[in-house]
């Protein structure tokens, strides 16, 4: 028997190792969606590739929604959910 399973891009890993431990019997496929998309690269001078290394709010919320989803995954592991 097969299922689709929809979820987030970013919950992905996480969510297909929980289904595939809960239920082995079932082939589970992935659909994810909510890609998160990047903006087209322009090119830009030399300069202006200097003020890229400094951290913008946006960099720490892309950080913070890939220590949650790599924790998360440890937490599930430790707990036998995956």
């Amino acid at each position: 028997m097969t299922k689709n399973l929809v979820t987030s891009a970013m919950h992905m890993p996480r969510a297909l190792g929980v289904f595939r431990k809960q239920y082995p019997a079932i082939e589970f496929i992935p659909a994810p969606t909510d890609y998160h998309a990047t903006k087209p690269q322009i090119p830009t001078p030399w300069y202006r590739e200097l003020i890229s290394v400094v951290p913008t709010p946006g960099h720490f919320v892309v950080f913070s929604e890939a220590m949650h989803e790599y924790l998360g995954i440890a937490y599930y592991r430790m707990r036998g959910w995956m």
